[in-house]
C-alpha cells in the first residue's frame, strides 16, 4: 500500500469516505497504527498528559515534539504524519517557521498543526507561503486550558457556532489544508464540514465530520488521564493486568524455581470473575 498523501486525503472527503486518524507518540504503537491502515496520525502535544503524566500539554516542548516525531516517523511506512507544534513555539512568523522546520522534513511529519485562537491567519498564510503544510485546530484548545474541567462543548449557542464557522472558513482562506475541531457541537461540526472544501477532522463533535481522531491511549482506556469520555471499556486494561500478573508468575516459576506467595488457583478465579463482569458491563452499555 502507498502512502497516504494530502491528495489522497482530500478524495476521500469528496468520495464521503470517512478520514481514520489516531495520536501516536512511539514506534511501537504507530507501528500498530500504521498496519491497520489508518489514514492519519498526529504525533499530539497530547503526550505531555499521557507520556510525561503532566495535568496539561503546557510543558512540552519543541525538543519533545521533534523527539517523538523522528520516533513516529521512522516507524511508520504508509500513514500521513502531522505534528503539533507545543504552547508558545509559533507566537510570531519568524518564531513559528523555525519551529515548523524542524518538525516536517524527511524523516520528521508531512505537516504542523497549530491551535488556532482567531488571531493566527497570519502564521498560517506565513508557513504556507514557505512550503510548510498547515492543519488548523478549532474548537477547545488544550494549549488555552490548564484544568480538564474546562473541557466543555463549545458551538451551542447561535454566537458561538457563527464565531466558529468564521474560524473555519478564514482558516482556510488562509491556506490550511485540514482542519481538526475538537469538542464542538455535532450541529455546528456538520456545517463547518460542509462549508469547508478542506478535510474536517472531529474529535468529540459528532459523526458528521469527514473524519474522526482519538488519542490512541483513550481509545484503549489506558491513558495516564483516564479521564475521557471516548473510552469507558475497562476489559482491555483487566486483560493487560492479567497477563502481567500471569507473565510474573510464570517467569518466577519456570526460571528461578520459585514462586510468588499466593494461590494462583485463587488469583485465577479473580482474574476470570474480573474479566467475565468486564464483558456483561460491555454489552449491557452497548
Amino acid at each position: 500500500m502507498p502512502k497516504v498523501s494530502l491528495k489522497k486525503i482530500n478524495s476521500l472527503k469528496k468520495k464521503r469516505v470517512g478520514i481514520s486518524a489516531l495520536t501516536s507518540y512511539d514506534a511501537s504503537f504507530a507501528r500498530l497504527a500504521d498496519d491497520c491502515g489508518i489514514d492519519i496520525i498526529l504525533v499530539g502535544d497530547s503526550l505531555g498528559e499521557v507520556i510525561q503524566g503532566h495535568s496539561n500539554t503546557h510543558s512540552v516542548t519543541i525538543n519533545d515534539m521533534c523527539y517523538h516525531t523522528e520516533i513516529v516517523s521512522r516507524s511508520i511506512q504508509k500513514a500521513f504524519l502531522i505534528a503539533d507544534m507545543p504552547k508558545g513555539s509559533y507566537e510570531t512568523k519568524s518564531h513559528a517557521l523555525k519551529n515548523a522546520k524542524k518538525l516536517v522534513g524527511d524523516n520528521m511529519a508531512d505537516m504542523v498543526k497549530i491551535e488556532f485562537n482567531g488571531k493566527d491567519a497570519h502564521i498560517i498564510e506565513h508557513l504556507i507561503s514557505n512550503n510548510i503544510p498547515v492543519c488548523s485546530h478549532i474548537g477547545v484548545l488544550p494549549q488555552t486550558i490548564s484544568n480538564r474541567k474546562d473541557y466543555k462543548k463549545v458551538g451551542k449557542t447561535k454566537d458561538e457556532a457563527n464565531k466558529l464557522i468564521s474560524e473555519a472558513i478564514l482558516i482556510e482562506k488562509s491556506g490550511s489544508q485540514i482542519l481538526i475541531v475538537e469538542c464542538i457541537d455535532s450541529a455546528t461540526a456538520k456545517i463547518i464540514s460542509k462549508t469547508l472544501d478542506i478535510p474536517v477532522i472531529g474529535i468529540g463533535s459528532g459523526k458528521n465530520c469527514d473524519g474522526q481522531i482519538r488519542v490512541i491511549y483513550d481509545l484503549f482506556n489506558i491513558s495516564f488521564t483516564r479521564s475521557t469520555k471516548l473510552a469507558t471499556d475497562v476489559t482491555l486494561p483487566a486483560i493487560m493486568v492479567s497477563l502481567s500478573i500471569i507473565f510474573i508468575y510464570l517467569f518466577s516459576s519456570l526460571f528461578f524455581d520459585s514462586s510468588p506467595d499466593f494461590d494462583m488457583r485463587v488469583l485465577f478465579g479473580v482474574l476470570l470473575v474480573v474479566l467475565g463482569l468486564c464483558i456483561i458491563c460491555k454489552y449491557f452499555k452497548d
